[in-house]
């Protein structure tokens, strides 16, 4: 009888660690998405434009100068 009583608190954890394997490996898929890039910054935007020649320094200037003033 005792033995059975072991079996059971045995199997009861097993069933528990798998459970929390199981959980631990959906929050992290779910957390992380590896297709996809971060998102490109305001300043690396500006700075991309610049120098494909999108935009001339003047305005570059401007623009750095307000970004600049927002974040701070």
């Amino acid at each position: 009888m005792w033995g059975m009583h072991w079996g059971w608190w045995l199997f009861s954890l097993l069933c528990l660690g798998v459970f929390l394997y199981l959980a631990a490996l959906l929050l992290r898929r779910k957390g992380a998405a590896p297709d996809q890039q971060p998102r490109e910054g305001s300043k690396d935007i500006l700075d991309r434009r610049y120098a494909a020649g999108e935009i001339s320094t003047e305005e570059y200037q401007e623009r750095k100068t307000a970004l600049d003033g927002r974040h701070g």
